[in-house]
């Protein structure tokens, strides 16, 4: 009997938790990790390096992609999220896209104290991505994402359109990258229970720099959010080898929750650490972050380009720059 009252005390937290959500900002999936790499780097991607995943954290970055990419991660902590994304360059522009799902685990809600009856659902939400990317002047690229948002908690649902619009600018011969844009600018269609709510308005910006000789890429994010937390953290990236990529990150708001559990742990609450083991055609992607969305967080990603190896391409070009 103790532990089935646990199991519905820890139910009814966890209820109490997505109802204060929905009263402060609802589809927070956008600012979830919806990479490994992003993870690996504490969600710093504003300014750093493109890749196939920049199409949720900046999509002015895919303008830099040469060869057509992809790839698909996973996230394990506070809720189960899975994304796929996706870049192919144009004559003039480059396009992309993304999905992600993020699924917060079955829930049961009982009618009353005998515990006998019960209905069971499973929270989650949708996010659609499309990008588009062009170069508009020398070293200046400009970036928009078009947003479709889908949420569900037990009989409610509410759906959104919104989006991202970006640039960066890249200085002393493209080794330092100044990034900002306006993200998850957009409305409801659909509200939850008639209430409508807003989106997780965010003004963004960062910097990062690669050094001439060495393998090292530093990065800093500034987040400020209109309606809800802001919050700034930095990232690196080292490359000892052609093949291998280790990185960390560290979000200096993070003790900021208080989460309370007396660990170890929680004093490097913001710490994350990753790496990436390129191959010919497709690389594997890790990350690891302490109390990332109020517990530990694994990511997990598998990323690939086609017509040649796009990691070695991007290195080579950098290499005749400088």
């Amino acid at each position: 009997m103790e532990k089935r009252m646990l199991k519905i005390l820890l139910n009814g937290l966890l209820l109490l938790a997505f109802s204060s959500e929905i009263k402060a900002e609802i589809f927070q999936i956008s600012d979830y990790n919806l990479s490994a790499r992003g993870a690996g780097l504490r969600n710093t991607e504003i300014a750093v390096s493109a890749q196939a995943s920049s199409v949720f954290a900046n999509p002015a970055l895919i303008t830099d992609i040469t060869r057509p990419s992809g790839g698909s991660s996973v996230n394990r902590g506070f809720g189960n999220l899975t994304s796929i994304y996706g870049t192919y360059p144009l004559a003039d522009v480059t396009v992309g896209g993304g999905l992600a799902y993020l699924d917060y685990g079955d829930i049961k809600s009982y009618e009353d104290q005998t515990l006998q009856n019960y209905t069971e659902f499973s929270p989650h939400e949708l996010l659609f991505v499309g990008s588009v990317a062009k170069n508009i002047y020398p070293d200046l690229n400009a970036g928009l994402n078009v947003k479709y948002y889908s949420s569900k908690i037990d009989k409610y649902n509410s759906s959104a359109v919104g989006m991202d619009l970006a640039c960066t600018y890249k200085m002393l011969d493209q080794k330092l990258t100044l990034a900002g844009g306006v993200f998850n600018l957009g409305d409801q269609i659909d509200a939850f229970n008639e209430t409508d709510e807003d989106l997780p308005l965010t003004v963004k910006g960062g910097i990062s720099n690669r050094f001439v000789k060495l393998p090292l890429e530093l990065s800093a994010q500034y987040n400020y959010s209109v309606h809800g937390e802001s919050w700034y953290s930095a990232g690196l990236e080292f490359k000892p080898k052609p093949n291998l990529h280790i990185r960390a990150g560290y979000d200096f708001t993070a003790d900021d929750k208080e989460i309370g559990t007396a660990s170890q742990s929680e004093k490097f609450a913001g710490l994350a650490l990753g790496g990436t083991v390129l191959f010919k055609y497709f690389s594997i992607d890790m990350a690891y972050q302490i109390n990332g969305e109020l517990q530990e967080n694994w990511s997990f990603a598998v990323n690939s380009w086609l017509l040649g190896n796009q990691e070695k391409e991007t290195r080579q070009e950098t290499i005749k720059v400088e």
